[in-house]
């Protein structure tokens, strides 16, 4: 036991205490503490859930699934909160990133320990998460923080439609027609707060809904070889239009900045 929840946690002091003693006046530095912050928070998540298992009876016992969903949830919950206040500290984008991650782990166990079958309560809390993720890109835009709002947004826009295509399955237009309509929004929000993380939300997920549209419900009519045709044109409009809008937003974001 003390081994095999002795190294993460070995590994989570060593990572925060170098992250501390390390200057972080320059670019070089900072850049060196978040990644040790980050590999700490994620041994820190990593220590929990072995911890929990231990616990359990360790890696002989037959720990039920149940079990198993709570054990992984509470440490990706440790994460999150690690990953926000960190994040808040920071204001890096790889804590964003992590931050990100460690919500989609959370939002997957919960759905498992609960047992959640249907398709619309697997989408809210998804829905759930992408809210928290977009309350933090908008107050990281409001501190000026470039890449960890940006980052934020593109996960808080693009996990709700990217689930709602997966949860659909078969038959269910509503959710697939949310999703597009999520896609239309993510640009909307880009033109108006300026980002550059909701246009490329709103480019996977229209890219999406194409996809998943045209291979549901119109490939054994049109056949295979026409659906990659549309899919092809449909991806170069959109990496055209991402082309000509990210920029676009850049420029407006350094405009409002000066």
């Amino acid at each position: 036991m003390i081994g095999r929840t002795g190294i993460p946690g070995l590994v989570a002091i060593a990572a925060l205490v170098a992250a501390r003693l390390l200057p972080g006046q320059r670019a070089r530095g900072r850049r060196a503490q978040t990644s040790l912050v980050t590999l700490g928070i994620a041994a820190i998540a990593l220590f929990v859930g072995q911890l929990q298992a231990e616990l359990e009876g360790g890696p002989d016992a037959s720990i039920p699934p149940d079990t198993g969903y709570r054990i992984i949830l509470l440490a990706a919950l440790a994460s999150v909160i690690l990953a926000g206040v960190a994040l808040y500290r920071l204001r890096a984008g790889l804590l964003a990133a992590e931050l990100s991650v460690s919500l989609v782990v959370t939002g997957i166990s919960f759905i498992a320990w609960a047992h959640l079958q249907d398709a619309w309560p697997r989408e809210l809390v998804f829905v759930g998460v992408a809210i928290v993720l977009l309350a933090g890109a908008e107050y990281g835009r409001r501190l000026k923080t470039l890449w960890g709002s940006e980052i934020l947004g593109f996960f808080g826009l693009t996990i709700p439609i990217v689930v709602a295509f997966i949860v659909a399955g078969d038959g269910n237009l509503p959710m697939e027609l949310v999703a597009g309509l999520l896609a239309i929004g993510a640009f909307a929000a880009a033109v108006y707060r300026g980002s550059a993380g909701y246009a490329l939300a709103g480019g996977v997920g229209l890219f999406a809904f194409v996809l998943d549209i045209e291979f549901r419900y119109f490939r054994s009519s049109l056949g295979f070889a026409v659906s990659l045709v549309i899919s092809g044109l449909a991806l170069l409009g959109i990496a055209l239009l991402l082309a000509r809008l990210v920029p676009r937003l850049a420029n407006n974001r350094s405009s409002k900045a000066a």
